[in-house]
């Protein structure tokens, strides 16, 4: 399958740092299981937008600021050197859910993955009922689950 990057999706630059630590340190609140480190968010978007090559994120952009973006890194399974990409977030603002930005994520994510030769492993950590897993399963295989204990819930 040849997938096609949605117009609405690019590729965080050095422009976006202060609005995308705001987009994701506001959407920590939803979606986090521990505690937030503003130094490592901070170093973590500034690697991606200033390096570029490890981790990514594609954004995006409404009228408003940033609506949705989804960070990717590169790595490989502990048992094998073939490289892989990984979703490590995938968020999309409340007031944005019934846009198509989940759906162009995705399909960023895999349009992305096959410009770079890698295959791709979408992370949800979540309930596996949620739209957000009934949308990873769409062109993805499931191959496991995360259980947890001890982890702060939302």
């Amino acid at each position: 399958m040849t997938a096609v990057c949605p117009p609405s999706v690019r590729i965080a630059v050095p422009s976006d740092r202060d609005e995308l630590f705001s987009f994701f340190w506001e959407a920590h609140e939803e979606m986090s299981y521990a505690s937030k480190n503003e130094d490592k968010i901070k170093a973590t978007i500034w690697t991606a937008t200033t390096i570029r090559k490890n981790p990514v994120f594609g954004i995006v952009r409404g009228p408003a600021g940033i609506e949705a973006a989804i960070g990717l890194y590169f790595s490989s399974w502990w048992f094998s050197n073939q490289p892989i990409l990984m979703s490590f977030t995938f968020y999309v603002h409340p007031d944005h859910r019934k846009t198509t930005h989940a759906a162009d994520l995705r399909e960023f994510a895999g349009w992305f993955a096959e410009q770079i030769e890698m295959p791709l492993v979408l992370v949800h950590w979540g309930d596996q009922n949620s739209r957000k897993a009934r949308l990873f399963q769409k062109d993805t295989s499931q191959i496991g689950g995360m259980f947890a204990r001890g982890l702060m819930t939302a």
